[in-house]
């Protein structure tokens, strides 16, 4: 340990091991590569061969460090952040104990990483609200000095306002050892504060590069005035992201977590608990045995028993510690919920998924795979939107749509069900099992009225609410198009065009990956736009990403309806009315929940709409060098047989497609062999047929 300076209080530290989070919560991007979005600003990027400093980062807050206030900070690709602007010699990456020569003054180090592979970012971001703000740098993967490049972990050093507390924060390695860091805080060449263990202390993360969210995450949290007693409540089993239970499921009981933040083990608390601001629930004393930094899961041992259902706001929090003491730190040490209890349940709950995607990335075509398969095996339970973004080029996106979008996910491709998890689209299903039983609120229906003269669109919801409930609730409408096609360089999509990046390609990782109408590993990198069909892509939003307000009443009765109308929208010429869909989206504003949604095709009036004849059929790429995709929509269930033939009626290719289910089919055909010219495709079926020309 080093000196501590007169008048100064010396530092001391917890290591907290089972928070499962990062310190405070604020921070829940996903610990991958493309966690860092435009919403962090990058201080270095890249493979740094030989130590180097990052470009200057600020503070946003006044802080405090060894007792005089610190703002502009750098950073090496070693892991030293330093207040020192003017240090020029970069910490190497053989770390050593502190007080060491290496380290400049005014120093905070997770000393011992090294920036050298090609992923590797030093980032900064401020969270939170004044006066609790915490302002975090992050080392977002990493290399382990002496390793592969396959080898990787994730830490952060975070300053939290008002407190001056500052947390060294572990969060995720592959593999678990092979590190060896010096972490602490120097002052100068004499004085230093080192966490026990420095030089050689290994990350304590356990998912071994597959659990890449908060839930594992350790942190060390150090400051000059940690107090004895300290008590942070984590969690009550009410309190979540979907605040709607059946009041079948009552009495409740209250229980969560909590970590002992403060310096003293714990051997005895008392668990309180209220509801709606009435009297207190008060236990008798629990014998607990929580070591400082130490996590505890409790249980209150008198259960709620709700007298029916409505809101509820249910507070809970721990007293008397160790016998008489109190909680020193307030700031953390009471956790609310607002509960809803409901008694009756809408006929239909439809689960809404909402796919963060965009060209430009290239793990996306597994979310077009999932999204595709969903919408063929559950196509009556779910309302599908895939919402383009991350990219200022994107060029499908709907600016509102990708905003509101970027602020639910860390990464793309992302799915969001119900606005209730996030998470990669290889879960979609098991997330649809999840929520396709949850409350819905009310039975959504929803009508069009199209004008194919001016092209005005017109969607209505009736919203039949199950409940008598109170709340921000609102509408909003998106309109989607299957089927979008455009131009592209065949090179990449940096310019907006619309060639899809494929990282499965045999061009690049070359992993398997099959569906929605492409074998990936078998296309290239990127996929040329003539040979994309995007579908459930948003193309307009009404409303809002959070709904359209006033759009419901602020208080809804049981058995009611309650009507709205959106404003006409005017399809661009390019849009496809047949191939569009309105989507009426039920939002719980406040907690930004989507409670359900339903969904309706554009019936045109005065066209020849393929959804409307026994046959509909469309080729692409038109022109074909290689490979034609046919697309057939049949009206009913058909026996039916697919032709190519050329101007002169010569059959160049057929294929008999037997028995053929109502809906949307698709077949690629070899046409590398065909000559050039035009030819004609001819689907032939019991109820006739049709035919549509191509060129190769």
């Amino acid at each position: 340990m080093g000196l501590s300076l007169a008048g100064f209080s010396q530092y001391s530290s917890i290591k907290i091991i089972c928070d499962g989070q990062n310190p405070g919560g604020l921070l829940k991007e996903v610990e991958e590569p493309g966690s860092i979005t435009a919403s962090w600003t990058t201080l270095h990027a890249g493979s740094a061969a030989s130590p180097a400093w990052s470009s200057q980062g600020t503070i946003p807050f006044t802080f405090t460090f060894y007792g005089s206030t610190v703002s502009a900070y750098k950073v090496s690709t070693t892991g030293v952040l330093t207040f020192d602007l003017t240090a020029v010699a970069v910490p190497p990456v053989a770390n050593a104990s502190l007080p060491s020569a290496s380290i400049p003054d005014n120093s905070v180090c997770i000393w011992g990483l090294t920036g050298s592979g090609a992923n590797d970012k030093i980032a900064s971001r401020t969270y939170g609200t004044a006066p609790n703000r915490q302002h975090w740098i992050w080392f977002n993967s990493y290399s382990i000095p002496g390793a592969s490049g396959t080898q990787y972990t994730y830490w952060g050093i975070v300053f939290e306002e008002t407190t001056n507390n500052i947390y060294l924060v572990d969060q995720r390695a592959y593999p678990v050892t092979g590190l060896s860091l010096t972490l602490g805080l120097q002052q100068n060449s004499t004085t230093a504060y080192e966490i026990t263990g420095s030089p050689n202390i290994n990350t304590v993360t356990t998912q071994g590069g597959t659990l890449d969210d908060p839930s594992d995450n350790a942190y060390y949290k150090i400051g000059t005035s940690l107090v004895a007693y300290d008590v942070g409540i984590k969690s009550n089993n009410l309190q979540n992201k979907f605040p709607y239970k059946s009041t079948s499921g009552g009495p409740f009981s209250m229980s969560g977590s909590m970590v002992n933040l403060g310096s003293t083990a714990l051997t005895s608390i008392v668990l309180n608990y209220s509801i709606n601001g009435g009297s207190a629930v008060t236990s008798s004393p629990i014998t607990v045995n929580i070591p400082a930094g130490g996590c505890y899961n409790y249980t209150h041992p008198t259960q709620w028993n709700p007298s029916g259902p409505g809101w509820y706001n249910v507070r809970l929090w721990a007293t008397n510690l160790n016998g008489s003491n109190n909680d020193l730190n307030n700031a953390n040490d009471t956790v609310t919920a607002k509960v809803y209890l409901y008694n009756a349940v809408p006929a239909t709950h439809k689960v809404v998924v909402e796919e963060a995607t965009g060209t430009w990335c290239g793990w996306c075509p597994r979310g077009t795979v999932f999204m595709d398969s969903i919408s063929h095996t559950y196509p009556n339970n779910t309302v599908l939107i895939a919402a383009h973004g991350g990219s200022g080029t994107e060029p499908m996106a709907v600016s509102t749509y990708a905003t509101g979008m970027s602020s639910m996910v860390a990464g793309y491709p992302e799915v969001c069900v119900d606005r209730i998890f996030v998470d990669d689209p290889s879960t979609l299903y098991s997330m649809y099992a999840a929520h396709i039983a949850d409350f819905g609120l009310a039975d959504v229906t929803v009508s069009v009225a199209y004008n194919a003269t001016t092209r005005v669109a017109t969607a209505s919801a009736a919203i039949a609410s199950a409940v008598t409930i109170d709340g921000d609730y609102r509408l909003a409408c998106v309109y989607t198009e299957d089927g979008v096609t455009g131009t592209g360089d065949g090179t990449n999509t940096v310019t907006g065009d619309y060639d899809q990046e494929n990282y499965y390609s045999y061009q690049s990782q070359n992993l398997a990956l099959s569906g929605a109408g492409h074998n990936w590993q078998q296309e290239t990198h990127p996929v040329d736009a003539p040979y994309m069909k995007y579908d459930f892509v948003a193309r307009a939003l009404q409303g809002g990403f959070t709904g359209q307000t006033g759009s419901l009443p602020a208080s809804m009765t049981a058995g009611s309806t309650y009507n709205y109308t959106f404003a006409g929208y005017t399809l661009p010429a390019n849009f496809r009315s047949w191939k569009m869909k309105a989507h009426v989206l039920l939002i719980d504003a406040e907690n930004n929940i989507i409670m359900n949604g339903n969904s309706k095709a554009i019936s045109p009036v005065g066209i020849d709409d393929p959804a409307t004849v026994s046959y509909g059929l469309s080729v692409y790429p038109n022109p074909a060098s290689s490979r034609l995709f046919v697309e057939m929509n049949f009206k009913d269930n058909d026996k039916a047989v697919l032709t190519i033939t050329d101007m002169l009626g010569k059959v160049c290719f057929e294929q008999n497609l037997g028995s053929v289910a109502a809906g949307e089919h698709q077949v690629p055909v070899n046409v590398s062999d065909l000559q050039s010219g035009a030819y004609f495709v001819t689907l032939t079926g019991a109820n006739g047929h049709v035919t549509t020309k191509f060129i190769k």
